[in-house]
């Protein structure tokens, strides 16, 4: 069983390198940064959103307004929700809670469709994975479901790291282009390599959680040999 959950990671990782399919499964990672991460922790905070766009080169925007404070965590949150989001996500697909997954992805992805996302690639995108739900939901793609569902979050999983580290190591070399530890460092005056190095450090956490989970039925069996 170790073997078959490690081809199907593996599997997956490859897939995020195929054109197209890939940067359309990763935009789910998009998805929970800017919209968990960014736009719901600004309303939650008392912040009012503008705007959240998605990009087809996997990057996205969340566009608010906010006071000091809550400006400050607004822009942290988003790597650490994501991260977060991945490894419960993980955690949920192995104790068997696919329908749950995938009601939470859509609830998620109407929320957004509706309130804040604002660009074209962005409505696309998202009108597109409903339109694929509602045709599980409607012929009663039951396996299908269950695949796709595993897939988006592996791919979160192994998303939420990767652009974690992406802007630590950025943060480091091309500050200008680490995207929310730059924005941090502009807001508290502390080094956007701190916060690059933060948001690697939460990132690894979770995503070794997430392993973990994954793994976890197979790895119990192993120990008790």
């Amino acid at each position: 069983m170790i073997t078959e959950y490690a081809v199907l990671f593996a599997l997956v990782l490859l897939l995020s390198f195929v054109p197209v399919i890939g940067p359309y499964v990763k935009l789910f990672n998009t998805l929970v940064h800017e919209v968990i991460g960014h736009a719901l922790i600004a309303r939650l905070t008392g912040g009012r959103v503008s705007s959240v766009h998605l990009f087809h080169n996997t990057g996205g925007m969340a566009r608010f307004h906010h006071h000091k404070a809550g400006r400050i965590l607004t822009i942290f949150s988003g790597y650490p929700a994501a991260s977060l989001v991945s490894a419960a996500y993980i955690y949920l697909y192995r104790s068997g809670y696919v329908l749950e997954l995938a009601v939470f992805l859509v609830i998620l992805l109407v929320i957004s469709l509706l309130f804040w996302i604002r660009n074209l690639t962005g409505f696309f995108w998202v009108v597109s994975v409903l339109g694929g739900f509602f045709l599980l939901y409607r012929y009663e793609g039951e396996i299908y479901l269950s695949l796709i569902i595993m897939i988006i979050g592996v791919m979160m999983l192994i998303q939420a790291f990767a652009s974690a580290i992406v802007v630590c190591l950025l943060s480091f070399s091309l500050t200008q282009h680490s995207g929310d530890a730059q924005f941090l460092a502009e807001e508290t005056r502390i080094p956007a390599p701190v916060w690059g190095v933060i948001f690697a450090l939460f990132a690894t956490l979770c995503f070794a959680a997430g392993i973990f989970f994954w793994f976890s039925e197979d790895l119990t069996i192993v120990f008790n040999m």
